[in-house]
This record gives C-alpha cells, sequence and structure tokens, in this order.
C-alpha cells in the first residue's frame, strides 16, 4: 500500500504487494489553481518525525524517499533510493563526483562475484554493473531486519542516475521480479525477504511529503513489509493491476478543478501508467499533456493578477507576483 500526502501535494496511491493474491492500487490527482492570498484547504498531514511513527524514509523535494541499509562483512552503510519503477537492488560501488561514499567490495569477506555484467535503464538515467551477492540489512524497518546473502549489483558508472547531495548512493527495487536484471538471475530484494522471514506478501509504502513542523525541505514516510496499515492518509480507493511487471494501472479520467480533461481513456495509457515512487514528477503523454496545459491555461486566465505570463506556459519565462500575495499549484484528494 502506497500512501502520499503533504501541505501542498497530497497525491493517494496505495499498492498491495500479492495480498491474497490481488494486486490493487489506486491513483488519484485533482490539480486545483489557488490565486488568494488565503491558504488552501488543510490536507491530511502526519507528525514530524518521531518514536511513535517509526519514519524510515527521508528525503528531499525532487530527489526521492530513501531508507538506511548495511552490506557486507563488516558493515558498509548506505541510503538506497526506493522505488516501485524496478526490481534491482544496486549499490555505487566507484566514487561518482555526485556521491560521498560508495561500497568497497574488496572490503568486504561475505561479499561474492557472480561475473555477470548488468545494465538497467529508466525514464530518466542508467547504470551499469557486476552482479554479486552480499550480507544486506535493512536496520530500519520493523519487519526483515535479519541479514542475509542476497543478490546486488556494483555501480560501476551511470549516466544521470545520481541526484547531486541527494545523500543515497544505490537503489532497492520492490517491483515484479520480471524486471529484474539479468532476468532469470536475480531474486528481487523484497521477495527474498518476504520468502525467509515467512512475511505476508504485501508491503505499505507510505511517501508523506514535509510537515508543517518540519518544512518543506524535509520529506518523510514509511516503508513497512507484511501486513500493517498505513497512517499517512485517511482515504484508500484500489484498482487492479494491469500487468505484473511495474504496478501498472488504467487511469479512466483526469479532473481540473472539478472538470473533466476531454481526452478518450485510451490516450491516458499510452503506452503504460506505472505507479512509480522513484519519480517526484507526473508525467502525461504528449497529447494529454497539451490538453492539460491548455485547460490550465483557460482556467488561471480569469483568476491570476497580475496574469501569467505567455512565456509561462513554455517554460520560457517565470512568474513572479508580489510577496504579499499568494499563488499556490497543488494535487489535492
Amino acid at each position: 500500500m502506497m500512501h502520499s500526502c503533504g501541505d501542498s501535494l497530497g497525491m493517494a496511491l496505495h499498492v498491495h504487494w500479492w495480498l491474497l493474491g490481488c494486486h490493487v492500487v489506486s491513483f488519484i490527482a485533482c490539480i486545483t489553481i489557488h490565486s488568494t492570498s488565503t491558504l488552501p484547504p488543510d490536507l491530511p498531514t502526519p507528525s514530524p518525525p518521531s518514536s511513535a511513527h517509526s519514519w524510515n524514509l527521508f528525503g528531499r523535494p525532487g530527489d526521492g524517499y530513501y531508507t538506511s541499509v548495511e552490506v557486507g562483512t563488516p558493515s558498509q552503510k548506505f541510503n538506497v533510493l526506493v522505488d516501485t519503477g524496478s526490481s534491482n537492488f544496486a549499490i555505487a560501488a566507484v566514487m561518482q563526483k555526485e556521491l560521498d561514499s560508495y561500497f568497497e567490495a574488496k572490503n568486504s569477506s561475505s561479499f561474492v562475484d557472480l561475473e555477470k555484467e548488468v545494465e538497467v535503464g529508466y525514464t530518466q538515467g542508467s547504470w551499469s554493473g557486476r552482479l554479486g551477492k552480499d550480507v544486506v540489512l535493512f536496520p530500519a524497518l520493523q519487519a526483515g531486519t535479519t541479514p542475509y546473502l542476497m543478490d546486488l549489483v556494483l555501480i560501476t558508472s551511470s549516466h544521470n542516475f545520481y541526484v547531486n547531495n541527494s545523500q543515497w548512493q544505490g537503489i532497492v527495487g520492490l517491483a515484479f521480479p520480471v524486471l529484474a536484471k539479468p532476468q532469470g538471475a536475480v531474486q528481487p530484494w523484497i521477495d527474498e525477504v518476504i520468502l525467509r522471514d515467512n512475511l505476508t506478501n504485501a508491503f505499505t509504502l507510505e511517501l508523506c511529503g514535509p510537515s508543517r513542523e518540519a518544512g518543506p525541505s524535509s520529506h518523510y514516510g514509511r516503508l513497512t513489509l507484511g501486513s500493517g496499515s498505513g497512517s499517512c492518509s485517511p482515504v484508500a480507493v484500489s484498482c487492479p493491476i494491469r500487468r505484473k511487471w511495474f504496478y501498472e494501472v488504467v487511469v479512466t479520467a483526469l479532473s481540473l478543478q472539478g472538470k473533466e480533461v476531454s481526452i478518450p481513456c485510451i490516450k491516458f495509457n499510452t503506452d503504460k501508467t506505472i505507479v512509480d515512487s522513484g519519480t517526484s514528477n507526473l508525467r502525461l503523454p504528449p497529447e494529454v499533456f497539451k490538453a492539460v496545459m491548455k485547460e490550465l491555461k483557460l482556467q488561471a486566465s480569469g483568476g491570476m493578477n497580475p496574469p501569467l505570463p505567455e512565456g509561462f506556459w513554455s517554460g520560457n519565462e517565470e512568474a513572479c507576483w508580489p510577496e504579499s500575495s499568494k499563488v499556490e499549484v497543488f494535487l489535492s484528494q
């Protein structure tokens, strides 16, 4: 199950991992423009991190959510991006300009080199490396904390993968085994933990954004393995997983300020619609994007003072208002 909520971002996403043999997910997105000097309505916002909540996911706007991991013997400590859009567990194995640390396999007595080259590409960025096994422990998780010898890839080269100063040095994929590379040679980390620890075949991923107390620069959330309920958002809507690879779903409509975008359903889902915790963007197909921008421009034309410059809509010009006014664009439930 995946939840997302925040002061200005309230997108509820729910994913159940093989729960009673049925995959379900929900995707709710409504875009609202506020051009008044008042604050938008309060969205469900949990308290800041505390021992009572046991938050184990952290991050910053645009950088994704990461959790801590210990790899090797003796253990080397890192942070890894939590990604429902892939299935490999991989860690930096050479120094990169965007990183402050990397895994040194030569210093781990438990590392096993499987002598297989691996390449993985994402919507943005890619990496390549060498497949191996080593002892892995996720100390912040309440379940699945037993250290096991698991498949991992040592990342030796990358392109637009790491985010400068994001504080994570690798990635743990939570998607289906069919996406793991090399195909048929890798057991995803989450499948291995659920099997070995005899957990309910489910996980809860709560992406809660910032809190009013901690401010907009610190995001947090929680990953729970096995059975467990989320507390980030009170709203839960479910729909089937269309295909077991990514968490592919079907978006049937998109509404802006209560008005549906006039686009056939098939256009929303060509070639696929996925729920991806590894990105911070709502990405749309070109035709849908143009229709959304057209409707946004229409709705904003009568409510902005001063009006948005034409170059704003093409991304070539910024919009500025006096400090006394408040303009917000946010996703709400």
